[in-house]
């Protein structure tokens, strides 16, 4: 059972930042949406969901995410009909203002709703919807946030967002194993120390490494007294240094990182923000920046969203935490799962628990040649136990 705790602190005042969800019929419709929330405001993120992904461009070149299905349950009438309103614009008028729309919403409106969880927005704008009445109704019994429909005027000042918890007294713990891994190692840790949620333990547990880990771990542990240093007796590799690290873990919540890669400050307050205000999801995972060698951004990677399309590849990415009830169930990982020990792990927690999603990129991955996951590519290890694990979750399903 996952831990009660009472919240320390609720956060009432408005924020100057707010997210804002804009969802449209195509993305033809982006470009008046964002120019009218820039007038509004410069401080607020504002993403754009599709209902059909047309593949238009606007000037304004908006973030345009498009609506997904859950695979577990086909949508291929609503994808031929999304095609279909493409190439036959009488057929699209028809659909949008006939309330053949809103029938078909209906049909999915557990996979709407989830996706617009996933953007954990303070504003829902509907303004541009066909039946955005009927939509508003149906929106405002999923979540707290400010829903607006056609003709509704808005300020910014009227957003109430006190139904947005942070209780900073829980404690996190995050794992880090390392082998030989001086090079990066000491950025690693400082990203972790730094972080604005203070309640944090770093449970750093050395593989038996050769180099100079041993040092810059013994000077941080002096320095911080939340790094817990633990040293192998012999090699476990990455699942197992894992497996121990969660053994000595004392958190609320879990989550683990590697030698090479950094969060960005606020990580950690973001994910633990989600978790308080939405007592119902138990895992949440972000989006993330690849950097090179240097440090140097290079790109963004949006994670899969909605989170079945484990089903394909591990979409959660490097940046999640969870609640200690979902380690105390699923348990440890794999041993014979080296490369893929992640993957098999959140295929288990995905099948008893819910998860979910943050747009907002929170964490630095680093590529180079020297990472676990680039000499698993080049060696072909993986292949064989990705394939083990499709097997096992996936042939019956």
């Amino acid at each position: 059972m996952a831990r009660e705790h009472h919240l320390a602190v609720i956060q009432s005042e408005v924020p100057l930042f707010m997210n804002v969800l804009v969802i449209v019929p195509s993305s033809s419709f982006a470009d008046d949406a964002l120019l009218a929330w820039k007038r509004l405001s410069g401080s607020h993120s504002v993403s754009f969901l599709s209902c059909i992904a047309s593949g238009e461009s606007g000037t304004q070149t908006p973030e345009m995410l498009p609506l997904e299905f859950d695979v577990e349950r086909p949508r291929a009438i609503w994808r031929l009909l999304m095609h279909s309103l493409q190439r036959l614009p009488r057929l699209g008028r028809w659909f949008w203002h006939g309330g053949i729309f809103l029938l078909v919403m209906r049909g999915i409106w557990p996979d709407f709703e989830f996706h617009i969880r996933s953007f954990d927005p303070d504003i829902v704008d509907l303004r541009r919807m066909p039946g955005s009445r009927v939509l508003k109704r149906w929106l405002t019994k999923t979540g707290p946030f400010v829903v607006l429909a056609h003709e509704d005027t808005f300020s910014p000042d009227e957003v109430d967002t006190s139904w947005r918890l942070y209780d900073p007294s829980l404690k996190v713990s995050v794992i880090l194993p390392v082998y030989n891994g001086a090079r990066y190692l000491a950025k690693a840790i400082e990203s972790c120390l730094e972080q604005t949620h203070r309640s944090l333990e770093l449970v750093v547990v050395d593989d038996c490494s050769t180099d100079e880990t041993p040092e810059i771990i013994a000077a941080y542990a002096q320095r911080d007294s939340r790094v817990v240093v633990v040293h192998n007796e012999r090699n476990l590799r990455l699942p197992g240094a894992l497996n121990v690290g969660f053994a000595r873990a004392s958190g609320d919540l879990l989550t683990w990182t590697s030698c090479d890669n950094l969060y960005v400050p606020e990580a950690i307050e973001e994910l633990v923000r989600y978790l308080c205000t939405w007592s119902d999801v138990d895992f949440v995972y972000s989006a993330f920046r690849y950097i090179d060698d240097l440090g140097k951004p290079t790109s963004e990677v949006k994670v899969p969203d909605p989170p079945w399309t484990l089903r394909f590849t591990n979409g959660i990415g490097a940046c999640f935490l969870y609640r200690r009830g979902v380690y105390d169930e699923v348990g440890e990982y794999r041993t014979d799962m080296e490369y893929v020990e992640d993957y098999d792990y959140f295929v288990r927690i995905w099948k008893r628990f819910k998860m979910m999603r943050l747009n907002r990129s929170l964490y630095y991955y680093r590529r180079h040649r020297g990472s676990l996951s680039s000499q698993a590519i080049a060696a072909g290890a993986g292949e064989a136990v990705w394939g083990k694990v499709k097997r096992e979750h996936f042939a019956r399903r």
